[in-house]
């Protein structure tokens, strides 16, 4: 047996930093995986026609808005516009003719841009998604002189008994496959080629209009209502005559009450991805994928234990060049909601000689490429005292010694200390809040980073990109739990153990996971095997149903015979998790949904859920939750108050960067793996 103390040692603790924490889950989404509606100037009723915007007749090319998003989904989905057709199959003005349902096809194109600059000076930046398609635009009705009167242009809407002249239409926009994030304003903008704009020969879609709404935006909001964008190639398209410039898209001033009429839809941005580098089984160095490449992995000794169990790493010198180095759980190209943190435990020894290290952690751009580096740079001079500091420059040339930047922190006892970042967004900028902290959990020092006019979210700045150490004259550098979204183990090393090496079989679960080793041992422990496919699905919801069949399992399967009459009316006797779920029922960790009625087999299972499940798994031990609530999104109130306190100071999950939990949101089969892991953890 070796030393068995247990180690509280510096770190981003739940106790110290849980306002600034994101939680454990990959892939995490909102309250609804499902698309939802972040912008609208649709009304609740559509009218037959509306006034409208001719592209033809006002030499236009493009009409849109600038506008702000609600909500928090912020991956681009759909984009519907209301057009307005006048052209006739035949004919003109009382000599209209069009057949029901008769079309042409015409290209019309949906583009978003970021924006530049703020009230008037507002103006369309970068283009960040846009789309081009084929629609099948139909011919407005035929002229109707029996209900609109002799020698009438205009056709007759029986159902609102109305006249109209043109014929509105929606058009959508797919998006989902473009991957585009939206930062939280953005312009949108539609245009078409008419015989003016183009070497078209004139026809009907010299006829294709943009139908302009009197009503305010239901979700969202227009950031100016007197003012929409307009790119128009003559004075004519734009109310202040082109004063302000022909031939861009830029604000023209004068259209209260009238505003294009569109929605957008978006899909959560998903979180990045958990990953924990503890250096406990070997595949922990073998790759930059899910470990931290070019270091050889130490056993604890009576003279130096891991920061949290039994094994730590040890770093070569480095000058300047990416031998050690993790790209966590991969490459990330827009921000989550949320934000995420890193940390990674280095061990300072008062007694070192002289050297600096320089740990570098990276973001991505929405591109995929660089964007921006955020370093911390820690040396000592040799005389028993360390100093570290914050900043974007490491060094890169001979002697590769860098700047600690303002206000360094001074450490003068040897030790474990983690070097920690949160990544969030404020005022549409990156901002990092980055900190070193000692073995009682005491930020020794916080520094805020952040606020580069380039570093917009979702424009330039994405998510996570890497762990780097940059730079190191210590031969032998101590390092222990890099991390990524995950909480960080403190306990020490009690029995003398090898690092655990998991398989999987799984197809879509390589050994460069983030998860591969909590859904490993899922499957070595016998809790599931997968689909029949060969996969394990590590990023698709989990069902209430599977989650039962896992917390059976995890129980040891005990003897159950299940009641010839389901407690439940969705649950047949027939059903593949009848079992499980009545045997929850008998133990108390369920009493269903709703009126109890219900066990809710097909529903997602949400994280307060979660909660509530592993903490009635465990026993529902003796347990007082504190007095003021640990996240803002949970208060004392919360049906799941108590079980969320416990699982967070138990050190099974955690909250967000925001300071939330996010009780709503759904559970993945992968993030329900590490749970269920670090639930076995707390209960062996």
């Amino acid at each position: 047996m070796r030393n068995t103390t247990a180690r509280t040692v510096a770190g981003v603790s739940i106790a110290a930093l849980a306002a600034t924490l994101v939680g454990t889950a990959a892939q995490a989404t909102s309250t609804e995986d499902a698309s939802s509606v972040v912008f609208s100037s649709l009304p609740a009723e559509a009218p037959a026609s509306y006034p409208s915007i001719g592209f033809n007749a006002r030499s236009t090319l493009a009409v849109g808005d600038i506008v702000e998003l609600a909500g928090a989904n912020r991956m681009l989905d759909q984009i519907e516009v209301s057009l307005n057709s006048w052209a006739c199959e035949s004919g003109t003005g009382a000599e209209c003719v069009s057949t029901p349902g008769s079309s042409y096809t015409h290209p019309v194109t949906a583009t978003v841009y970021a924006v530049d600059g703020e009230g008037a000076a507002a103006a369309p930046s970068a283009v960040l998604a846009e789309l081009t398609q084929d629609v099948d635009v139909p011919f407005r009705p035929s002229a109707n002189a029996e209900e609109c009167g002799e020698g009438a242009s205009t056709w007759h809407d029986a159902a609102l008994d109305t006249c109209q002249n043109g014929f509105s239409f929606p058009v959508t926009f797919d998006f989902s496959a473009t991957a585009t994030p939206l930062p939280d304003e953005v312009v949108v903008a539609f245009s078409t080629y008419t015989s003016k704009n183009s070497d078209l020969a004139k026809g009907p879609y010299d006829s294709l209009n943009i139908d302009l709404g009197d009503t305010s935006a239901s979700v969202g909001t227009d950031s100016d209502i007197d003012s929409i964008v307009i790119d128009a190639y003559a004075p004519v398209g734009y109310n202040d005559d082109g004063e302000a410039g022909l031939g861009a898209l830029r604000q023209d001033l004068g259209w209260t009450g009238y505003a294009p009429v569109f929605s957008i839809s978006a899909t959560p941005v998903p979180s990045i991805a958990s990953t924990l580098i503890d250096f406990e089984d070997a595949s922990d160095s073998a790759s930059a994928d899910g470990g931290l490449s070019g270091v050889s992995i130490v056993e604890s000794t009576d003279e130096l234990a891991a920061a949290g169990g039994c094994y730590y790493a040890t770093a070569p010198v480095i000058e300047y060049n990416a031998d050690v180095f993790t790209r966590f759980g991969g490459y990330a190209s827009a921000f989550p909601a949320h934000g995420w943190f890193s940390s990674a435990d280095f061990y300072f020894d008062t007694q070192s000689e002289a050297g600096q290290f320089q740990w570098s952690l990276g973001v991505n751009g929405t591109d995929g490429a660089h964007q921006r580096d955020f370093v911390f740079t820690v040396g000592t001079a040799g005389e028993g005292t360390w100093t570290a500091g914050a900043s974007n420059n490491a060094a890169n040339s001979t002697p590769f010694i860098g700047g600690y930047g303002e206000d360094p922190a001074t450490i003068t006892e040897s030790g474990w200390y983690s070097l920690g970042a949160s990544f969030y967004e404020q005022d549409g900028l990156l901002y990092v809040d980055m900190r070193v902290v000692d073995a009682t959990d005491s930020v020794l020092k916080q520094w805020t980073l952040g606020g580069n006019a380039a570093d917009t979210i979702n424009v330039a700045v994405g998510g996570n990109r890497y762990g780097w150490l940059v730079n190191n004259s210590f031969e032998g550098l101590a390092i222990d739990n890099v991390l990524l979204n995950a909480d960080r183990p403190a306990a020490g090393c009690e029995d003398d153990v090898t690092p655990t090496v998991y398989t999987s079989s799984f197809t879509d679960v390589p050994d460069t996971h983030p998860f591969y080793k909590h859904i490993s041992w899922l499957s070595q422990s016998g809790i599931t095997y997968g689909y029949a496919n060969g996969g394990f699905g590590p990023s698709d919801e989990i069902s209430r149903g599977q989650v039962a069949a896992f917390l059976y399992k995890m129980a040891g399967s005990p003897a159950w015979t299940p009641p010839a009459e389901s407690p439940f009316a969705d649950v047949s006797t027939s059903n593949v998790f009848y079992k499980h779920i009545t045997w929850m029922a008998n133990e108390g960790i369920t009493y269903g949904v709703g009126d109890g009625s219900r066990f809710g087999v097909s529903n997602d299972l949400n994280r307060g859920q979660m909660a509530a499940f592993l903490y009635k798994l465990a026993g529902s031990p003796e347990y007082t939750p504190p007095a003021t609530p640990t996240f803002d999104d949970v208060p004392t109130t919360h049906t799941f108050y108590k079980h969320i306190e416990w699982l967070a100071e138990s050190g099974i999950a955690s909250g967000y960067a925001s300071g939330g939990y996010g009780p709503s949101d759904d559970v993945t089969r992968g993030q329900m793996a590490v749970f269920l892991f670090k639930l076995n953890g707390v209960l062996l």
